[in-house]
């Protein structure tokens, strides 16, 4: 409602800005006056005091019936009927009002010959409103698919990049210290903060952050300019604590843990990701770190539940 009003202080000016010439506008761009952040009747009211919504409506229906010649509504018939709508269409958007009435002069719900009166409007208005849900379903899964496939992009990338930001980064560490950084690993990828959290021991921390971590940060920058990082530590195992945690992976798990687990390994398996060979094989090292063996022994141990 602040922004209504800034743009428009009065309901004058509202009236003035949005009239029925630029309906026109509203249809040019039809995925804007759907999904874009409009105001509805019923912030109209908010905004201007009640039954602001149906003073707008009153001078949209008088120029619909003007353009189909129609001689069939009164001036009070008019005022009732913007009444109705205002009341029955609150939540709807000015814009996507606007485009009911362009589309109703250019004839979408049919040809009525002189003869428009309230009801042939509301039930047009009916079929619009339908209709319009409908295609605003269609963009919200265009909006989903088109936001899934950059997240998936992005997941590569970072599995790509991380391959490569490895290798580049290992040539500035001295070689004792190798073999300790080498099974660092991504735990997580978070898209919307564009953000990875590393699995790290207590060691390979204080080495990152400590004497390597000038070309860490610059080879890291180099590879992820705009990506920032998190880190989880974890506990390293002894040799018998690492057989025991092995052995008992499966009896350890919940049944949801077990659930989201099988899921893993089959997106692994089946590439979901579609991830190049470096990518992948980051990916299978990461599942194995986690449930302590590679996807396909792990669907194997647990292939009663893997349904």
């Amino acid at each position: 409602m602040q922004l209504l009003r800034e743009n428009y202080p009065s309901f004058e000016d509202f009236a003035i800005a949005i009239n029925p010439d630029t309906q026109v506008d509203c249809a040019a761009d039809e995925r804007g006056s759907i999904m874009n952040d409009y105001s509805t009747l019923a912030l109209l009211d908010k905004a201007y005091g009640s039954g602001a919504a149906s003073s707008w409506l009153v001078p949209a229906i008088a120029n619909l019936n003007t353009f189909t010649g129609s001689k069939n509504m009164n001036d009070d018939q008019t005022k009732k009927l913007a009444t109705l709508i205002a009341q029955e269409y609150k939540e709807m958007k000015y814009s996507v009002m606007q485009l009911f009435f362009y589309r109703f002069k250019c004839g979408h719900f049919g040809k009525f010959y002189g003869k428009v009166d309230p009801m042939v409007i509301t039930c047009a208005l009916k079929d619009f409103a339908i209709e319009c849900e409908q295609k605003r379903q269609e963009y919200l899964n265009e909006e989903y698919e088109a936001r899934k496939k950059e997240e998936d992009d992005f997941r590569q990338d970072v599995y790509r990049k991380w391959y490569e930001f490895s290798n580049e980064f290992k040539e500035h560490i001295v070689e004792v210290d190798k073999k300790v950084l080498d099974d660092i690993y991504i735990e997580k990828i978070y898209f919307a903060d564009k953000c990875i959290l590393l699995s790290v021991t207590k060691d390979q921390y204080d080495l990152l952050e400590g004497i390597y971590s000038n070309p860490y940060f610059l080879v890291f920058k180099k590879y992820f300019p705009d990506i920032t990082i998190q880190y989880r530590l974890r506990k390293v195992l002894s040799p018998a604590e690492l057989l025991q945690s092995e052995n008992s992976k499966k009896t350890l798990l919940t049944a949801n843990e077990e659930k989201i687990a099988i899921s893993s390994a089959r997106a692994v398996i089946d590439n979901t990701y579609k991830l190049d060979k470096s990518g992948l094989v980051l990916l299978r090292d990461a599942f194995r770190k986690r449930y302590g063996c590679f996807p396909e022994d792990f669907l194997s141990k647990h292939k009663n539940n893997d349904k």
